[in-house]
Order: C-alpha cells, then sequence, then structure tokens
C-alpha cells in the first residue's frame, strides 16, 4: 500500500480537530483504559448511546455510524470491527515498548526505532516485510500526542497489512490502536478508522 498517501491522510483527517480541540478542557486523572457509555444528542441519528474510551477524567465517545458502519465490542480493549470481511481494530492499553515509541516520534532514530518494533511482532520464519521509509506521523493537540505507521507483509506467498497508532494521553497512559489484515482491507478500513478517531477529538469530553 503508499505509505506516504496513509500517513498524509492521517494528519489531514485528525489535524483539523485541533482547531476544536485547543477550547477543550482536560481534567488530569492516571486511570488506564476503561469503558463507558454516554448518551449524546445528533441532529441526524437523535439521541444514541455511544461506547466511549474514559481518558483524562472524561467520556471520548466513539461516533460510529448507526447503519452501514463497524461494530464495536467491548472486552480486554475496545474491537472495531468490519462484518463485511471481518477487519478488526483494537483498541487497548499500550505495552511499555510501546509507549515508548511516542517519545522517539520525532527524534532522528524514531523512524528506525518505529520500523525495528513494527517487524518485531511477526515471529516464525519465512517472513518478509516492508514498511514505510517515513518518518512516523506525530501530532500534538491539547496535550495528547498521536502517531502512526504501516508495514505490509507476507508468509509463504500469502500478503497481509499491519497498522500501529499510538496515543499519548494527558495524564501520561498511552494508548495503542493496531490492525492486522488483508492489504485491500486495511488500506479501505484505515481511512475509516482514522476518520472515526478524528471525530471523536472534535467531541468534548464528557465528565
Amino acid at each position: 500500500m503508499d505509505h506516504s498517501t496513509t500517513q498524509s491522510n492521517f494528519l489531514r483527517l485528525i489535524a483539523w480537530a485541533s482547531l476544536l480541540l485547543a477550547a477543550i478542557p482536560l481534567t488530569d486523572s492516571a486511570e488506564a483504559l476503561s469503558i463507558s457509555q454516554r448518551v449524546i444528542h445528533t441532529f441526524s441519528w437523535g439521541d444514541r448511546t455511544y461506547t466511549c474510551l474514559n481518558i483524562d477524567g472524561g467520556q471520548v465517545p466513539l461516533p460510529i455510524p448507526p447503519l452501514g458502519g463497524p461494530k464495536v465490542t467491548v472486552g480486554s480493549g475496545v474491537a472495531i470491527t468490519w462484518p463485511a470481511d471481518g477487519a478488526t481494530a483494537i483498541i487497548r492499553n499500550a505495552s511499555k515498548p510501546e509507549a515508548a515509541l511516542i517519545d522517539l516520534m520525532d527524534k532522528p532514530e524514531g523512524a528506525d526505532a518505529w520500523k525495528k518494533y513494527i517487524v518485531s511482532r511477526l515471529h516464525g520464519e519465512g517472513y518478509t516485510a516492508t514498511v514505510g521509509s517515513l518518518q512516523p506521523d506525530c501530532l500534538d493537540v491539547n496535550h495528547w500526542r498521536m502517531g502512526a505507521i504501516t508495514m505490509d507483509y507476507a508468509l509463504g506467498g500469502r500478503k497481509s497489512s499491519a497498522l500501529l497508532l499510538l496515543w499519548r494521553c494527558k495524564d501520561g497512559s498511552t494508548l495503542a490502536v493496531t490492525m492486522d489484515t488483508d492489504p485491500a482491507a486495511l488500506k479501505t478500513h484505515v481511512a475509516d478508522l482514522f476518520t472515526l478517531l478524528g471525530g471523536a477529538l472534535v467531541i468534548p469530553p464528557g465528565r
């Protein structure tokens, strides 16, 4: 897939949210990822109950359309699944190695560190992998820091693609968003995912 286009889309779809986020106050919290429900009134869809990420002392909704969009299920993390092809993105607490990547995104060694980590997620012999040559995108908004990188890989001739997106919260905790699927599915759904997260950023956190 075109890594440059994917990463540029990440910035375009999310960056417009920064204009609104500057006016949204956040409270401090030491809470790890937890989930709650929140009712929000919308002009198009009426009152709807959204699954929310409880971060920075507030509820950040995931604005999934009521029809034709992915489905949200909650377990040890949040799974966003596209029923047509089964592609799934997982939102969870980041591991320590993943959280460390956030601080390297805009440093000279950042690109290599991200590449090495995402390739290290493959286990076994016979893998080939191609990681985007660009520095991972870095977005700092209202004390939140986000970055993303994609990778194409193959085993025995079967091609797949992976996404790693990291979200550093104001309280210092870090969320990871991962997706591993068919290259065509990833290319299609990664834009949906970035739009979803961009929509989440512009809805004021509820208390």
